[in-house]
């Protein structure tokens, strides 16, 4: 399955768009594992650590930045179909 494609019904699956996007990292190279690919659950600690059960990113990560950027992109595209 090719996340970044749309679905059955014609969505794109965001989680899936955002979780590829983290496959190559901000330099187009392949990246460790990172909390926001993980299909488990995230967690969001008091001092911004992102973890899930495999990983942990620091508040300042480029990569989790990166990641939060372009989901909140995305999310403003799906709404403005809704306009």
């Amino acid at each position: 399955m090719n996340y970044v494609q749309p679905e059955g019904d014609g969505d794109v699956s965001l989680q899936g768009t955002l979780a590829a996007c983290t496959a190559t990292g901000l330099a187009m190279q392949v990246s460790p594992h990172h909390p926001i690919a993980c299909p488990e659950e995230l967690r969001l600690d008091d001092d911004g650590t992102l973890s899930c059960p495999h990983a942990a990113a620091p508040p300042d990560d480029e990569r989790t930045q990166y990641c939060l950027d372009l989901s909140l992109a995305l999310l403003l595209i799906e709404l403005s179909h809704d306009l």
